[in-house]
């Protein structure tokens, strides 16, 4: 389910807008990997500006203005 082989980071700023909730990160997973992986991205979630940040850092100027238009229409 989760594509561990991009980063966690590339992850989220991609498709960050669209999870409704997560709450996978409250769990721990015996493939360390994959533990390490859901983690972190449960942190960029839930830690006040990080997904911008990382949206900002990854993504082109027009990626950028789609996931935007994404977040605003489930507003």
């Amino acid at each position: 389910m989760f594509p561990i082989n991009i980063s966690p980071e590339e992850y989220a700023a991609r498709h960050g807008a669209d999870w409704a909730s997560f709450s996978f990160d409250e769990y721990r997973y015996s493939d360390l990997q994959l533990d390490v992986w859901i983690q972190r991205l449960g942190e960029i979630f839930f830690t006040p500006g990080l997904l911008r940040k990382c949206q900002e850092d990854i993504l082109t100027r027009e990626e950028l203005e789609k996931v935007r238009g994404r977040m605003e229409e489930d507003l």
